[in-house]
């Protein structure tokens, strides 16, 4: 195994120069090491001053630039750098921040940066936005603007509400300048402000799990609480919907949990709010209903027929309408039409029988004034019963005078005004859904339940310090074959004694046992926690025999704590990581 490495970035890309200014050098090992893996060149600055000067003498395609540096804001330091330097093309500047609401109180933020990152990073995002990134033709030409969003007012009442709950909420669009990863635990709610862009909401990593808290009173079933509407006496509910969805998003498995498949986000929107997904009538929308969620009414059917094939929601029939094949909308004038000429102006009268020569027709034909006159042969009809009879009623259309005992039906569109045949109408089922055990489970555990059977460790799954570490050991074995091993551990009752103690039970347990487990290992190791699993990284030992000791140990640790975890252990050695 000459060449030791971790293929995080497997496809062949364009390189870049990039620019990190950042003063953590747990951050700038992590940045340096990935995207060097990449293919990309990275120069690092930890104070604003030189990397300044770095910016007008070289030329970078991104430059990501922490928000508190040592001598200056990346605010700073990118306003000097576009009032120096007006000429030629510019970087693609991307704040990270640990402080984002600090961030956004300078409303010149999204003038001065292309895009905003939080930390913790996601290193994926910065990877795929390195090798994407593309240069804001209006910031490129106008550097200067100084337009402002205006941040829409919260009513004071709502405000008093949230704030008696200490709630750390993120205000929609306000605080999510951009699509950047929004690590979900760090805030208790989403609060809507702008109900107009509320359908993009979806496209913010991790948003679709917070709780909904309308400040509009506009989203109706989308939201989970009717801002609008709450009093000091709703605290209790509302801080119970909070600590639902809390503990449900805590039991998903954090690659689907952080994935940008509609489908995924879907069923982890239906897991947090635990609710059957049932549409409502609704004319508003061309399909005439409506679901809880802000998805296109067509796309999300579809994706409820998507993930019904999968086995992961169960469909019950709601309806069954009828569909415009030029729009797709089911908003028709459903109405009586002439055979002959498709009128609707029809008239129901009797019909009337002449016995003596036999003719039949509408009683429009044979009155002349107050009299009934056979227009066949002018006799005039005095007695009912013995000169005509009335057998039934038909319908004559005044456009055209044409009769018929049965006209048509015909549907028009109310949205393309395109007509259609009551008989060649198409129709449209419509199903509200269920979440099933197989989709609890692929919801807890994602596509392979505990992710490593396979040997497959994704860099998804490590901690950034554990990456660091892995690859210095990598090096070692390389250079002077000194074994390692890397203790990969799931807790296989994890979920059922979530149901039993709750969340923040189990979670000060599972901390509980992993300290008691490292304290217990006496050789060289390091730990880390994981949000779904937790890593020990082992020296100078193979895997065979890290997993003895590991074992030994664990049965000292689960001596610490009062419930079972049943902790798993899968090991892997040099081997496993080969290219």
């Amino acid at each position: 195994m000459s060449n030791f490495a971790i293929d995080f970035s497997p496809e062949l890309i364009a390189a870049k120069r990039v620019l990190l200014v950042e003063d953590s050098s747990v951050t700038q090992d992590l940045i340096q090491l990935v995207l060097s893996q990449g293919g990309h060149s990275v120069d690092i600055f930890s104070e604003g001053k030189a990397a300044l000067e770095a910016l007008k003498t070289n030329k970078y395609d991104v430059a990501l630039v922490d928000y508190h540096l040592p001598d200056m804001t990346g605010i700073e330091l990118v306003t000097q750098y576009t009032q120096k330097v007006s000429d030629g093309a510019r970087p693609y500047f991307v704040a990270i921040t640990g402080d984002m609401k600090s961030l956004l109180r300078d409303r010149s933020v999204t003038t001065v940066f292309d895009r905003l990152m939080p930390k913790p990073l996601d290193i994926d995002a910065v990877c795929t936005l390195v090798e994407t990134a593309e240069v804001d033709e209006a910031k490129k030409s106008n550097a200067d603007d100084t337009s402002r969003v205006e941040l829409t007012q919260i009513p004071d009442f709502l405000i008093a509400t949230l704030e008696s709950l200490n709630m750390r909420f993120l205000r929609w669009p306000e605080d999510l300048r951009s699509s950047a990863s929004v690590k979900v635990d760090d805030y208790d709610a989403l609060l809507v402000t702008d109900a107009s862009s509320f359908s993009q909401v979806w496209t913010v990593p991790g948003a679709h799990l917070l709780p909904v808290i309308d400040a509009t009173g506009s989203l109706g079933s989308c939201a989970d609480i009717d801002g609008t509407a709450l009093r000091m006496s709703d605290v209790k509910r509302v801080s119970d919907i909070v600590q639902s969805f809390f503990e449900r998003r805590m039991q998903m498995y954090s690659d689907v949990a952080q994935s940008s498949d509609f489908a995924d986000k879907l069923l982890g929107r239906m897991w947090v709010t635990g609710k059957t997904l049932t549409p409502v009538y609704s004319g508003a929308d061309k399909s005439l209903v409506d679901f809880p969620v802000p998805i296109e009414t067509r796309e999300l059917m579809g994706l409820i027929k998507q993930i019904s094939a999968n086995a992961h929601l169960s469909p019950t029939f709601f309806d069954r309408f009828h569909e415009c094949a030029q729009c797709l909308s089911s908003r028709f004038n459903v109405r009586e039409e002439c055979p002959s000429c498709q009128s609707t102006q029809l008239n129901d009268e009797s019909y009337i029988h002449h016995f003596q020569c036999a003719y039949q027709g509408p009683e429009s034909d044979f009155t002349q004034g107050q009299d009934l006159v056979c227009p066949k042969c002018r006799h005039t009809l005095k007695h009912f019963g013995r000169d005509y009879d009335r057998p039934g009623q038909m319908v004559v259309c005044g456009g055209c005078k044409s009769a018929t005992s049965e006209p048509f039906v015909g549907f028009v569109c109310c949205d393309c005004s395109h007509r259609t045949d009551g008989d060649t109408i198409e129709t449209v089922d419509v199903f509200s859904a269920t979440l099933t055990e197989a989709g609890e489970r692929y919801l807890r555990a994602g596509t392979t339940q505990i992710g490593i059977s396979e040997k497959a460790l994704r860099f998804a799954d490590l901690p950034l310090e554990l990456v660091i570490y892995l690859n210095k050991l990598a090096r070692a074995y390389n250079e002077h074959k000194v074994p390692f091993s890397l203790c990969y551990i799931t807790y296989k009752n994890e979920a059922s004694v979530i149901t039993e103690h709750g969340t923040r039970h189990v979670s000060q347990a599972r901390r509980v046992f992993f300290e008691a487990l490292g304290q217990a290992i006496s050789i060289d190791k390091k730990t880390f926690r994981g949000s779904t699993y937790d890593f020990v990284l082992v020296g100078n030992l193979e895997p065979d025999k890290a997993k003895l000791l590991l074992e030994e140990a664990s049965r000292f640790a689960e001596g610490a704590i009062k419930i079972d975890l049943a902790p798993e252990y899968q090991l892997f050695g040099p081997a496993d990581f080969s290219a």
